[in-house]
C-alpha cells in the first residue's frame, strides 16, 4: 500500500501473509486506514525535522550576526585615536 499524504507519495507499506487470497475487503481497509494513519505520522516526521534544520540555520546565522554586533561595538567603544592627544611644549 503506498503511504500518500496531500497527494505526496511518501513511501509503501508492505504486509504479507502465506496463504493466497490472504486479506478480505475488511482488512483491506483496515490496512487502507492504517497506511493513511503512518502517511501522515511519516508527514509529520519530515515536516519536523525541516523545521528543526531551519531552527538550526537560523541560530547559527543569528550567532554570526550577534558576533559581528558585538565586535562592531567593541571597536566602537574603543576608540583609541582619542587616546593619545598633541600638547603644545612650554
Amino acid at each position: 500500500m503506498l503511504l500518500i499524504s496531500r497527494g505526496r507519495t511518501l513511501g509503501v507499506l508492505d504486509v504479507a501473509k502465506r496463504e493466497q487470497n490472504a486479506f478480505d475487503r475488511e482488512e483491506t481497509e483496515f490496512l487502507s486506514q492504517v497506511a493513511r494513519q503512518v502517511a501522515i505520522g511519516v508527514e509529520n516526521e519530515l515536516a519536523y525535522g525541516g523545521i528543526a534544520d531551519l531552527k538550526d540555520k537560523l541560530a547559527k546565522r543569528s550567532c554570526t550576526c550577534k558576533r559581528s554586533y558585538l565586535k562592531d561595538e567593541i571597536r566602537g567603544e574603543m576608540d583609541f585615536e582619542g587616546i593619545v592627544e598633541q600638547s603644545r611644549g612650554k
